[in-house]
């Protein structure tokens, strides 16, 4: 388990059956039931991800599936850039957008 406080004061809490942080290189690799929640609304479920904490990028290779304010997604995999100002879904994906959700 791991909550994390942003640097815009915004926090996360990410949780895995096991996880393995590599401080020299700033990479956390999470194995097993991992759900990361955001404090905006925002929550991903996956099997496996990697983190790297220094750059603010996630990438993860397995069915992940998620919702937020905007609304649900599931997708073979997916890639976190920018500290998550764009998520990227990949494989074959699904997304529903609700209609007043945010932009």
């Amino acid at each position: 388990k791991a909550d994390i406080m942003m640097e815009d004061q915004s926090w996360a809490a990410i949780t895995a059956l096991t996880g393995i942080f590599n401080r020299e290189a700033q990479v956390l690799d999470l194995n097993g039931d991992v759900n990361f929640f955001h404090d905006l609304g925002y929550e991903i479920r996956t099997e496996s991800a990697q983190l790297d904490i220094e750059e603010g990028h996630a990438v993860g290779m397995e069915h992940v599936e998620g919702q937020g304010p905007f609304g649900q997604f599931v997708a073979e995999g997916f890639e976190v850039f920018d500290r998550g100002s764009r998520v990227v879904l990949t494989g074959k994906s699904r997304l529903l957008i609700y209609p007043d959700g945010d932009r």
